[in-house]
């Protein structure tokens, strides 16, 4: 599985499979069990960046999934 960094307020950085759409998903609280997408992400490479614009105050936990 892919190892999430936050490389800046808002923005993910991951290495991954390239030309492969992953989906980001978030929450807010670590007890719910309910993620939201937050958008989608893809690279010619297996560098993948994700720039999270909605919500970045606060807490915010993410997880990628892929099909």
């Amino acid at each position: 599985p892919p190892v999430l960094n936050m490389v800046a307020k808002g923005l993910i950085h991951w290495q991954g499979v390239s030309n492969l759409t992953y989906s980001v998903q978030s929450r807010t609280n670590i007890i719910q069990t309910n993620w939201l997408t937050s958008g989608t992400a893809s690279s010619p490479s297996n560098t993948v960046w994700f720039t999270n614009s909605a919500n970045t105050n606060g807490l915010r936990l993410f997880r990628v999934t892929y099909p």
